[in-house]
C-alpha cells in the first residue's frame, strides 16, 4: 500500500526547490520527518531475546505529529486517559468555526490567530454558561483544535466537548433543558465580537486589513448531545497525535498525482479524489501546526489547574475513583522462537556528533537445568 511517505518521497523534492524559500519551518521540519520515518536516518532501536539471546536492531518512527504513520499508541493512551475522567453526565459537543472570510488571514498568522481563536471560544463558552439565564455556574471542558476537511481543504475549527452541567457555590446545576447546554445563536455573536476585540488589541495592522463588512456575518457554531462522551472522545482521539489523514486513505501515487479516498459528511458515501502531487501537498501541509503549538486544551474545572474543582464535580456526582485502563503496549516477539524481545537501547542521529557506538548485545539469560 502507498503510504506518505512515498508520497514525499516523489513529491517533496520538486515541491521544495518551487516553495522552500516562503515555505514556514514547520512544513520542512514535517515533511524531512515523514521522509526518514521507519529509516536509520530516525534512528535504530535495539532489541535482545530473553530466550535465545538474538541481538536484533530496527529503525525507528519519526514521532513527528504531522506522520500518519506514527503516535497511534499514543492516541489510544490519550483516549483512555480522557474516558476514565468522564463524569456520569451527558456531554455535550461545541463546535466553533472560522467563517470563509477570514480563513486565509488565519492560514498566514497561525500562531497569533489559533491563540486568540481558543482563547476567545473559551471564554465566551464560559461567561454564556456562567450567565444565571442559562447554568449559572462554571463548566469544564477540552478543545481540539483541527483544520481541514475530509478532502484536507483549509476549515480551522474547535471542538469543545462540555459536561452537561455547571459547578456554583451551592453544588452541581443541570440544563434547564437537556438538550441544550447553551443556546447557539448568542453564543455566535459573542464569540465574533469578543476575537474582533482581541484582534484589534493584539495587531491592529492586521485587524485593519480586514473589511468592515467582514465583522457583519455571523460565526458559526454548533451545539448538540454528545452521549457519554466516550464516542466523541473516540473520534477526536484519532486527530490528536497526527495530521488530517489516516494512512490507509492513500490509495495511489505515482510520479504526477494522488489518490485518497474520503467519506462525504452528508451523505456518508465514500468518495475518491486525484490530485496534482503539488496540490496534494500544499493541502496536506497547510495543517501542519506551528512548532509548539497546542492543539489540545482543557479549561474551566476540566484545566490541569483546577484539580480540587475537578475533585469537588467528581464527589457531588458521585463519580467514584477514577480507574485508568491504559492498553498495553504491543510485545516484540523474537524472529527464531518467538519468546518476548527486551528494549535494549535506543539511538538517534546526532547533527552536533557523530553517532554513538551501537551497545553489545548481552548473554542470554542461563537457563535452569533441567530436574
Amino acid at each position: 500500500m502507498p503510504d506518505l511517505a512515498e508520497v514525499m518521497r516523489r513529491h517533496w523534492p520538486p515541491y521544495e526547490k518551487k516553495y522552500g524559500s516562503d515555505m514556514p519551518a514547520s512544513h520542512k521540519k514535517a515533511a524531512r520527518a515523514i521522509l526518514s520515518c521507519r529509516t536509520a536516518e530516525a534512528g535504530m532501536v535495539f532489541h535482545q531475546c530473553g530466550g535465545c539471546g538474538k541481538y536484533e536492531s530496527s529503525p525507528v518512527s519519526c514521532g513527528h505529529r504531522a506522520c500518519n504513520a506514527c503516535g497511534g499508541h499514543k492516541a489510544i493512551e490519550w483516549e483512555a486517559r480522557q474516558v476514565a475522567r468522564l463524569l456520569p453526565v451527558p456531554y455535550h459537543m461545541v463546535t466553533f468555526t472560522v467563517p470563509s472570510e477570514f480563513r486565509e488571514i488565519f492560514r498566514k498568522n497561525q500562531c497569533l490567530m489559533y491563540d486568540l481563536f481558543f482563547r476567545e471560544s473559551a471564554v465566551a463558552l464560559s461567561t454564556l454558561a456562567a450567565d444565571p439565564k442559562h447554568l449559572g455556574g462554571e463548566i469544564g471542558m477540552t478543545g481540539v483544535l483541527q483544520t481541514w476537511t475530509r478532502d484536507l481543504r483549509y476549515h480551522p475549527h474547535i471542538h469543545y466537548l462540555v459536561p452537561g452541567g455547571a459547578l456554583t457555590a451551592d453544588g452541581w446545576v443541570r440544563p434547564k433543558n437537556p438538550d441544550v447546554l447553551v443556546p447557539a445563536k448568542p453564543l455566535a455573536a459573542m464569540m465574533r465580537n469578543r476575537f474582533r476585540d482581541a484582534l484589534k488589541a493584539a495587531d491592529f495592522k492586521l485587524y485593519m486589513t480586514l473589511p468592515a463588512r467582514f465583522w457583519k456575518k455571523p460565526w458559526n457554531v454548533d451545539a448538540r448531545r454528545a452521549g457519554s462522551g466516550a464516542t466523541a472522545f473516540g473520534y477526536l482521539a484519532r486527530y490528536v497525535q497526527k495530521t488530517a489523514l489516516d494512512a490507509a486513505r492513500i490509495l495511489a501515487v505515482t510520479d504526477e498525482t494522488v489518490t485518497f479516498r474520503w467519506t462525504d459528511r452528508e451523505s456518508g458515501e465514500t468518495r475518491t479524489q486525484t490530485l496534482a502531487g503539488e496540490e496534494f501537498l500544499r493541502r496536506f501541509l497547510q495543517h501542519v501546526l506551528p512548532k509548539g503549538f497546542t492543539r489540545v486544551r482543557h479549561f474551566g474545572f476540566l484545566s490541569p489547574a483546577a484539580k480540587k474543582k475537578y475533585e469537588r464535580v467528581r464527589s457531588l456526582l458521585r463519580a467514584g475513583a477514577i480507574v485508568l485502563k491504559l492498553p498495553a503496549k504491543p510485545v516484540v516477539a523474537c524472529p527464531c522462537c518467538g519468546a518476548a524481545m527486551h528494549f535494549v537501547a535506543m539511538i538517534r542521529p546526532s547533527r552536533a556528533r557523530p553517532p554513538p557506538t551501537p551497545p553489545k548485545p548481552a548473554a542470554p539469560s542461563p537457563r535452569p537445568a533441567a530436574a
